[in-house]
């Protein structure tokens, strides 16, 4: 595997127009060399490929939605009574994007 120097940071960081401290580069520097470790680690593995992969390691369930309830619409003519600039049968907004 290809070792991440601080060369190869500096370059990357101007790829994307960064700029980075020295104490930056040496972080960021150990934190890649850290990262590379765990890989290699994972690598030596036996066995690994048969393993199922996990995106979320634990049961989550979101019940915070409320159930669908089907309601008659409002009439057009009982929301236009609301609104203050209309043009037709629809409610005219402010230009949101500039010129």
């Amino acid at each position: 595997m290809r070792k991440i120097t601080k060369q190869v940071l500096i370059d990357c960081a101007d790829n994307l127009l960064f700029n980075l401290s020295d104490i930056e580069l040496e972080k960021l520097e150990k934190d890649f060399e850290n990262f590379i470790s765990q890989i290699e680690f994972l690598k030596a593995l036996d066995d690994i490929d048969s393993e199922v992969c996990t995106t979320f390691p634990y049961e989550y369930y979101s019940n915070y939605l409320r159930d669908d309830v089907p309601t008659k619409p409002l009439k057009t003519k009982d929301v236009l009574k609301n609104v203050n600039n209309k043009f037709a049968d629809m409610i005219k907004v402010s230009k949101v994007i500039g010129e």
